[in-house]
């Protein structure tokens, strides 16, 4: 039944409060799996799997993805194989074994094209973009990100084409290319308003007030991150709300305002510890301490220590918005 609520997007998964409340929902169904059809019990694994790749719980998250893939092998559900191959790519690229993430993520993405399934297609060239910016190969990432782009707009799926403009933009950001970052970004936002897709015009708001901090026009970006968190307040998006706080208090840190600079980071962290997401929780706390950094060079003292962190925590953010199971 809780599938079926699922699949009719009569719930959503992603707006069922806590990550936590979900785990507990889905260890539920998961003891009492001996009843469930063989096709819902790979679902609840699969499920549970997202959760623990969410909290950072990647032995469970493989664990629960390995007795998914088995029972979609046993009866032949090649849907159900590409999603399971392509998170397992996720938790490998969290982990930071590029190689691994790569060889999940094309398996998956050979058979999508076997069942001729485009969505399942542009998912994985965008997560193969995303492998190879970590890498550090943004050539190649924008070559993936191009092949999304292509198919999204043959298929006419414009939240797709909204995703792989997105990520263009996410690339050329690493790239230094801001301003051409910002353009992607914009369509990105265009497309979003089109489609009334709150959540992504929310996001990209928040890319362009990365692209404005890169380019050290603090308050513009702060500006954008303020339009961010309005709209992802008004819709529920607590993450979205969270990733919006924390690049504010980066900018605001920046720029010398050290008590809303805290206050942010205060605000995100909870929200975060909220969700049940260490990984985030603990990216923060780095924010934080670099900023204590840029206080010291406001004042004169190690000057050195800003060159090292600007970067890294942008980085942070940016791939930390794009990773979802």
């Amino acid at each position: 039944a809780f599938r079926f609520l699922v699949a009719t997007n009569l719930i959503n998964m992603h707006n069922l409060g806590l990550v936590i409340n979900l785990e507990s929902i889905l260890e539920i169904l998961a003891e009492n799996q001996a009843s469930l059809k063989e096709s819902s019990r790979a679902w609840v694994c699969t499920n549970l799997g997202n959760v623990y790749i969410r909290i950072g719980e990647y032995t469970k998250a493989l664990s629960f993805y390995t007795k998914a893939l088995e029972i979609y092998d046993t009866i032949t559900d090649l849907p159900g194989q590409g999603k399971v191959l392509s998170n397992v790519g996720d938790v490998a690229l969290r982990l930071d074994d590029y190689d691994k993430a790569m060889a999940f993520y094309e398996k998956s993405l050979a058979v999508y094209r076997q069942i001729m399934d485009t969505s399942g297609q542009i998912k994985n060239l965008g997560n193969m973009g995303i492998a190879c910016a970590d890498r550090g190969e943004h050539g190649k990432s924008i070559s993936f990100y191009e092949k999304q782009l292509e198919i999204s707009r043959l298929t006419s799926d414009s939240k797709s084409e909204g995703n792989a403009l997105g990520n263009l933009g996410l690339a050329y950001t690493y790239l230094g290319e801001h301003s051409r970052a910002i353009g992607f970004y914009k369509k990105q936002r265009q497309i979003a308003r089109q489609t009334n897709d709150e959540r992504s015009e929310g996001n990209s708001l928040g890319n362009i007030g990365i692209a404005y901090a890169s380019l050290s026009e603090h308050a513009k970006a702060i500006d954008f991150y303020k339009r961010q968190l309005e709209i992802h307040r008004r819709i529920g998006y607590v993450l979205g709300e969270g990733n919006a706080l924390a690049n504010m208090g980066l900018s605001y840190a920046k720029i010398g305002m050290h008590e809303e600079a805290h206050r942010c980071f205060d605000e995100s962290s909870s929200i975060f510890r909220g969700l049940g997401l260490k990984h985030e929780v603990a990216q923060i706390e780095e924010m934080r301490r670099n900023s204590e950094h840029w206080i010291m060079r406001s004042i004169g003292v190690d000057p050195e220590k800003e060159k090292s962190s600007v970067f890294s925590d942008q980085r942070i953010l940016m791939r930390s918005r794009r990773l979802k199971p």
